[in-house]
């Protein structure tokens, strides 16, 4: 079977490409089935050890790509971590000391807006200053009454 890229181009460099039948060919919907999903007619997929041998421009490869992240992302969690101090921090992710206690805040628990609030203010209480061309993201610290910039 002579394959060619879906992408119309000589070597694969659209996005997303796979392979399908030459017009030539003749009609076999399995083999051009397999072709699509796998990027070789030939391809073994009945063995999942053969996963890691998918072909670069196969709607599989890209699929088990998409896999991989999601495992990825689920092995680190959801966007917190309860417990020690992280040593490395993860950009995206919020620290919550399992050695704390809080009050569940009474008032908002974030405010957008672009002059300081001054009622309700809450130790942890979120204020996206919207005063300047980006806004800044700030929390409340009620140890010192103060509002510090979040990095």
């Amino acid at each position: 079977m002579a394959a060619q890229n879906i992408d119309g181009t000589a070597n694969g460099t659209g996005i997303y490409n796979t392979k399908v039948p030459g017009y030539e060919d003749p009609a076999d919907i399995q083999a051009a089935l397999k072709l699509f999903l796998y990027g070789d007619a030939n391809f073994n997929a009945a063995d999942p050890a053969n996963a890691v041998n998918l072909p670069t421009h196969s709607i599989a490869r890209y699929m088990k790509a998409m896999q991989d992240e999601i495992d990825t992302l689920q092995s680190i969690g959801i966007g917190s971590y309860y417990g020690a101090e992280p040593t490395s921090p993860v950009v995206g992710h919020v620290w919550m000391s399992s050695e704390a206690s809080t009050l569940v805040p009474t008032a908002a628990v974030a405010i957008y807006q672009a002059t300081e609030p001054v009622s309700g203010l809450t130790n942890g209480l979120l204020w996206i200053d919207s005063s300047g061309a980006t806004p800044v993201l700030k929390v409340y610290d009620g140890s010192t009454s103060t509002w510090k910039v979040v990095a």
